[in-house]
């Protein structure tokens, strides 16, 4: 069970940082 939460939170941290960075590349150079 300790795999499955860090995973998880694996899974959060990294979506967390993309949608970070997509929207802070996007404000700063808007592609579309």
């Amino acid at each position: 069970y300790g795999d499955i939460p860090g995973v998880r939170y694996k899974v959060i941290q990294v979506n967390g940082v993309s949608l970070d960075e997509m929207v802070r590349g996007r404000k700063e150079k808007p592609v579309r």
